[in-house]
């Protein structure tokens, strides 16, 4: 076993517990681009509000992670979207 997989989040768990926080610092977890992308998915379905200003961020970043983050935001529902949404797909 790896040690960076010792150290890994555990997504499905941290939704389970509905650890908002833990799932925010998972959206980080660099070395493991699943992690992330189960991580902002997690949040998306929890449909947590605190979780709007990391996954706007998100959006920034190239790759398939900006998709997850897309879903994740839609799934929240929230006005303070629309704008980092737009630009974003502009920035495409």
């Amino acid at each position: 076993m790896k040690s960076s997989e010792l150290f890994k989040p555990n997504v499905e768990k941290l939704k389970a517990k509905k650890n908002i926080n833990g799932l925010i610092k998972a959206l980080n977890f660099k070395k493991d681009s699943h992690v992330r992308y189960e991580a902002a998915n997690a949040l998306g379905e929890l449909g947590e509000r605190r979780a709007l200003d990391p996954l706007i961020v998100l959006l920034k970043e190239k790759g398939s992670i900006k998709i997850y983050a897309v879903e994740a935001l839609g799934n929240i529902e929230d006005v303070k979207v629309v704008d980092p949404l737009i630009r974003a797909m502009k920035t495409n």
